[in-house]
C-alpha cells in the first residue's frame, strides 16, 4: 500500500512552485511544475487540489506561444484523472476528449489510455455505447504493435470491467485473462501491481455473481495477495475488497477466515479515503 517517492516528489515540486511564484515567473517552466505537481497530488488522493493545479497549467499555457499539444494533452489527462476520484464523470469525459484532441503526439500507449479513461467516464454516466467505441479505440493501438505491457494490461482491465458491468461475461473474462496474462509474474511498481489487482478483483466478482464461489475466493486471494505487496490503492479501496472476500468465504463454509477478514476489512473502511478500488492509469507515466 505504499506510493514510492510521492511524498517526496510532492515536496520537491511544491518548493519549487514557491520558488516560480515567488520570481513572478510565467513561462513553460510555471506550467510544468504545475501539472506534475497536480500529478503527484492526485496519485497521493489529493484530487480537488491537483485538478486546480492542472487547471492553472493551462491558463499558464494559453498565455504562451507554441506549446506543444502533448503537454497541453498531458494536463487535460491530469485534470480528467482528478475529476475520476472525485466521481465527476461528465466533467471526466469533457477532459478525456480535450486530451486526446491533443495528443497527437503522445506516445501511442498513453493516447491508449487516454481512450480507455474516457470510456470509462461514459461507463459511469451510462452511455454504454459510446463507452464500448472508446474501449475498441484503445485496443487497436496496441493491435498495431504498440509494445507496453502495463499500459494494455490497463485498458483490458478497464474493457473487462465494461463488459462484466453489462453482463457479458464471457467477454469479460477473456479480456480480464489477457489482462492478467500480461502482468502475472512482471508487476514490479505499485502502479502495475493496482492494476493486477483490479483484474483479479474484477474476476473474483465475475464468478460471485455468477454463485461460482470457490472460484471467486481463488481470484480474491490472489488480488489481497498482490495488494499485501504494496499499490497505491486507497486503504478504503482495500478494505471493500476484504469485506467482500470474507463474505465469499463464508458462503463457501470457511466461515473463521471470513470473520477474522471482516475484522481486518472494517478497520482499513474507518480511514478518510474513498471506498472504491480506483486504479489511475496515468500513474504509469513516470514516478514509478
Amino acid at each position: 500500500m505504499q506510493q514510492e517517492r510521492y511524498p517526496e516528489s510532492e515536496q520537491l515540486y511544491t518548493n519549487a512552485l514557491r520558488l516560480l511564484d515567488a520570481s513572478e515567473t510565467r513561462d513553460i517552466r510555471l506550467a510544468r511544475t504545475l501539472y506534475e505537481l497536480a500529478f503527484v497530488r492526485k496519485v497521493l488522493g489529493r484530487c480537488g487540489e491537483a485538478s486546480g493545479l492542472a487547471l492553472r497549467a493551462l491558463s499558464v499555457f494559453k498565455t504562451l506561444p507554441n506549446v506543444p499539444p502533448e503537454e497541453q494533452a498531458q494536463a487535460w489527462y491530469t485534470i480528467a484523472g482528478s475529476y475520476t476520484c472525485q466521481h465527476l464523470p461528465s466533467r471526466a469525459e469533457h477532459a478525456f476528449r480535450k486530451a486526446i484532441v491533443l495528443d497527437q503526439n503522445t506516445p501511442p500507449a498513453f493516447a491508449a489510455l487516454h481512450r480507455a479513461g474516457l470510456g470509462d467516464a461514459l461507463m459511469s454516466e451510462g452511455k454504454h455505447a459510446e463507452a464500448l467505441k472508446a474501449y475498441q479505440d484503445a485496443e487497436a493501438i496496441f493491435r498495431r504493435g504498440v509494445s507496453d505491457q502495463a499500459a494494455q494490461a490497463c485498458v483490458l482491465s478497464s474493457v473487462g470491467e465494461a463488459y462484466r458491468i453489462l453482463g457479458r461475461f464471457q467477454e469479460a473474462d477473456e479480456k480480464l485473462v489477457q489482462g492478467v496474462a500480461l502482468l502475472n509474474g512482471g508487476a514490479a511498481t505499485p502502479s502495475e501491481r493496482s492494476i493486477l489487482v483490479r483484474l483479479l478483483y474484477n474476476l473474483a466478482l465475475l464468478h460471485y455473481h455468477q454463485r461460482r464461489y470457490e472460484q471467486a475466493a481463488v481470484f480474491y486471494a490472489r488480488a489481497a495477495a498482490v495488494a499485501d505487496r504494496g499499490t497505491n490503492m486507497s486503504p478504503r479501496g482495500i478494505g471493500k475488497m476484504l469485506l467482500e472476500f470474507g463474505d465469499c468465504l463464508r458462503k463457501t463454509g470457511h466461515k473463521p477466515e471470513g470473520a477474522a477478514l471482516r475484522a481486518k476489512a472494517k478497520a482499513l473502511l474507518r480511514g478518510p479515503s474513498p471506498a472504491e478500488i480506483v486504479v489511475d492509469a496515468s500513474q504509469l507515466r513516470r514516478h514509478k
